[in-house]
């Protein structure tokens, strides 16, 4: 019985350093993400830049929300491709980019 005892009480305490590390490797990892958010008026008055997705670089692409490396690289190799973007739209076109993060990304990009 006691040896049971002890051995309840360290899955316990082990369980629970396990979680505490879980919790905050979740934690540093979400304060960690760069992503740039930019209030819609700020973008009507001109108060920000737009990232034109037709110069833009690997690393200026992955400043925009919800696009990663792999985004960022099949966006550069879809306009070496294709000559460029014809309009803001056409990035739905790109592997991995969707209807979902193109009205995340719409208004902050620009061709």
């Amino acid at each position: 019985m006691k040896r049971n005892g002890r051995y309840i009480l360290i899955t316990g305490v082990v369980f629970l350093f396990l979680m505490i590390g879980a919790c905050l490797f979740f934690t540093i990892r979400e304060n960690t993400k760069v992503s740039v958010y930019y209030d819609s008026s700020q973008i009507q008055n001109n108060s920000v830049e737009l990232i034109n997705i037709n110069t833009a670089d690997k690393e200026t692409l992955k400043l925009l929300p919800d696009i990663n490396e792999s985004q960022a690289n099949a966006i550069i190799s879809y306009r070496e491709e294709n000559g460029g973007f014809q309009n803001i739209e056409e990035i739905i076109q790109v592997k991995g980019i969707g209807e979902k993060t193109y009205q995340i990304i719409r208004t902050y990009i620009t061709v």
